[in-house]
């Protein structure tokens, strides 16, 4: 592609900060977390709604070094502050992106657009023991592939829900981010729960041949704002499950 990665086989031993975990982790992700810390760098593949934000949180606190984030959007940088604050609350947390450049040199959100431009300050990255990309399969751009390929840290961390891209860039992300070392696989994130609605609402209809779903339910939206319906018909009573 064109890009020159390099990475030298000894990094300069970072900081340490105090940065405990004020959370619990799920099974799937204790075991993720678990997987992670095995190397120095590598990615976590795990399907949106797993909670890779609160996995990192978790790994950035058994690592204790200062830390960059970056990330793709401000929107981003802004939930992963609330999730800093949350389950690290004793770190401070500083950012980097457009006009609000304030470093805490303990854990900081970059944004991607910040360091991706050829004019772009990025020495102050160095000073990281630990790198983490958000959505990392975004990495494409020039200016941001050569700013991390460049980077000489002890820890890289790269998270995404899909390590694939249309334009095949994503041969660069095991040569930026290291290989993928862990992935989630889950059928549906979360426990799953069934929560159960009794209602007064009854259909008239013979036991096996009841009406059509779209027919059941304009009747129900009816019958919330009418009288009970009556008739002389054998009526079933109805209950309705919602899955979450």
């Amino acid at each position: 592609a064109g890009y020159t990665v390099t990475r030298r086989g000894r990094t300069p031993k970072p900081q340490r900060i105090d940065a405990s975990f004020a959370g619990e982790l799920r099974p799937y992700q204790h075991s993720a977390v678990t997987q992670m810390l095995k190397h120095k760098s590598g990615m976590l593949i795990a399907p949106p709604g797993t909670g890779k934000t609160v996995m990192a949180c978790a790994i950035i606190a058994q690592r204790s070094v200062p830390t960059a984030v970056i990330v793709p959007s401000r929107e981003l940088a802004t939930q992963w502050r609330q999730a800093l604050k949350q389950f690290l609350p004793d770190v401070q947390v500083g950012q980097y992106s457009g006009s609000k450049k304030k470093l805490s040199r303990e854990i900081d959100i970059v944004t991607a657009q910040s360091i991706s431009r050829s004019d772009s300050k990025t020495d102050f990255l160095s000073s990281y023991g630990h790198i983490i990309v958000d959505e990392c399969h975004r990495v494409g751009a020039a200016g941001l592939t050569n700013v991390l390929a460049h980077l000489n840290v002890r820890f890289m961390l790269g998270m995404t829900a899909t390590p694939y891209r249309s334009d095949g860039l994503d041969k660069l992300l095991p040569l930026i981010c290291g290989p993928i070392r862990h992935t989630v696989e889950l059928d549906r994130p979360g426990q799953r729960n069934y929560v159960v609605h009794n209602t007064d609402f009854t259909y008239d209809a013979p036991y096996l041949s009841g009406p059509t779903s779209t027919q059941l339910l304009r009747r129900m939206s009816t019958a919330t704002n009418s009288s009970p319906m009556s008739s002389h018909k054998p009526r079933r009573t109805s209950t309705l499950s919602s899955f979450w």
